[in-house]
């Protein structure tokens, strides 16, 4: 798979849910708060420290994973998007819904994450991303998973984004949180991995 190629799939899990939160008028609370880790990169994964999201469980043909309470199924909502599996608060806060997807990333088929995370921070910085860092690895699913946070803006809405790389017997994905931009870093990070301790493989 090419850069190019790599780099398109992580922005398009960024940017088309930014229309979903862009459209949405409705006017909720933060998304999460409390504890969490905005830090630099470690070799060591994280072990998971937050409480297990208790919504709808979100499920494919390869994984599944519990969605924060309240959030709703909006993977066939969005014009023109195919994720594997998508769900969304159901308010929204300063004009962006809270939102979570999952890609494929075909990179993992000849790249491991130590190769993957670090060129993707690249190609986001140079494509205008801001603040783009790569975080703490985390554990999920007894796996190391790589992570990277960044900002970004989409129909005049600046909002912020927490990425989930993973990989699974040569298959990789991209799991994208997306808030809004004055969702506070701790907050950001523990819904997150609210979400990510509760997956599994199928």
């Amino acid at each position: 798979m090419t850069p190019l190629t790599r780099t398109r799939t992580a922005l398009v899990s960024i940017a088309a849910l930014a229309v979903l939160g862009a459209c949405s008028s409705d006017d909720g609370g933060d998304e999460g708060s409390g504890k969490g880790s905005e830090s630099s990169s470690s070799a060591s994964p994280s072990a998971p420290a937050v409480d297990p999201a208790t919504g709808e469980k979100a499920e494919t043909d390869a994984f599944s994973f519990t969605a924060p309470e309240g959030w709703r199924d909006v993977t066939d909502q969005i014009p023109g998007y195919d994720p594997e599996i998508a769900y969304a608060a159901t308010e929204a806060q300063d004009g962006f819904t809270t939102n979570v997807n999952v890609l494929p990333e075909p990179a993992f088929q000849s790249r491991s994450v130590d190769e993957v995370v670090p060129a993707t921070v690249k190609q986001l910085e140079t494509m205008g991303f801001k603040d783009v860092q790569e975080q703490d690895r985390f554990t999920v699913a007894g796996e190391e998973a790589g992570v990277i946070s960044a900002e970004a803006s989409q129909n005049a809405v600046t909002y912020r984004t927490r990425q989930y790389f993973l990989a699974k017997d040569d298959k990789g994905w991209v799991v994208t949180f997306s808030f809004p931009a004055s969702t506070t870093p701790d907050a950001q990070a523990e819904l997150a991995e609210s979400v990510m301790t509760t997956w599994t493989w199928s």
